[in-house]
C-alpha cells in the first residue's frame, strides 16, 4: 500500500448521528452540570484546603 492509500484510509472523514432532540437537551444539561461538590462541603468534609 502506497504512502497516500495509507493516509487516506486513516483520515477523519465527516460522520452524522441521528438522536431525538430531547436526548441532546438532556446531555447538554448533564455537561454544563458541575463536577464536583461545592467548595464549603469540601472545607467542612477535610478542613481548610
Amino acid at each position: 500500500m502506497a504512502i497516500v492509500d495509507q493516509q487516506a484510509a486513516s483520515a477523519v472523514r465527516p460522520f452524522a448521528v441521528l438522536c431525538p432532540k430531547d436526548a441532546l437537551a438532556e446531555l447538554r444539561c448533564r455537561l454544563q452540570a458541575p463536577r464536583w461538590q461545592a467548595i464549603h462541603v469540601l472545607r467542612k468534609a477535610f478542613g481548610t484546603l
